[in-house]
């Protein structure tokens, strides 16, 4: 017995959920998905429960989420990038105004 609400049929690999009275896989090495780890550590700081969610779920359902996590930061990066370079020209635009004057 593994928690009060499960049984564990093979240890790490499978339980039986008695909640919802089916076999959940809990064998998925969350550390194949650093960025969807980060990020609802972030989220949910000194709250472990979600890891137990993570890893009832379908590995492929995680390689997506961490995917998407992924594209996300990417997206931010680059949108910080724009915002430097744009910060960069009206920087450059206030010094050749004060030039003129």
């Amino acid at each position: 017995m593994t928690t009060g609400q499960c049984e564990t049929s093979k240890p790490n690999t499978r339980i039986v959920d008695k909640r919802v009275g089916v076999d959940v896989d809990v064998d998925v090495d969350l550390k194949n998905f650093p960025v969807l780890l980060a990020e609802f550590s972030r989220q949910f700081p000194g709250n472990g429960v979600w890891r137990d969610g993570l890893r009832r779920m379908e590995e492929k359902n995680l390689k997506d989420m961490n995917e998407k996590w992924v594209l996300l930061h990417i997206e931010g990066a680059e949108l910080k990038a724009r915002k430097t370079a744009l910060l960069k020209q009206q920087l450059r635009t206030t010094e050749t105004n004060e030039d003129v004057n």
